[in-house]
């Protein structure tokens, strides 16, 4: 892996990174992105908000965070214009699965009144 302070530049690796053994219900995990910092929201099934903060846009940060969600979280990616190296860095080299999202098809975001990153994600 590259530096972990750097931004995350993909490679074609396809290691796959360790899974947390979580007996947890699955979240759905929403990350909107920027060039140096990732806003990740975590919630349960029900709706309750488990997490909400920003990243550092580095390896380091995204493995660890991804590392410790519950076991089958469902991840959705903001399509922008730095989404491709976190997308792949999530997908191939951790070995997620992950979705990436149109936000003018995003029903949430598209309708949503206020823009910031905590509700983009």
């Amino acid at each position: 892996m590259s530096d972990p302070t750097k931004p995350v530049k993909h490679t074609k690796s396809s290691t796959s990174g360790s899974r947390a053994a979580d007996k947890r219900s699955p979240a759905y995990v929403g990350i909107d992105l920027h060039k140096k910092t990732l806003q990740v929201k975590i919630q349960d099934p029900d709706g309750t908000i488990l997490s909400n903060r920003k990243l550092q846009n580095t390896p380091a940060e995204i493995q660890w965070e991804f590392a410790v969600m519950p076991k089958g979280s469902r991840r959705v990616i903001e399509s922008s214009s730095v989404w491709y190296e976190v997308f792949r860095f999530i997908r191939d080299d951790l070995g997620y699965e992950t979705i990436l999202s149109n936000p003018t098809q995003t029903k949430a975001i598209a309708s949503s009144k206020k823009k910031t990153d905590k509700v983009d994600a």
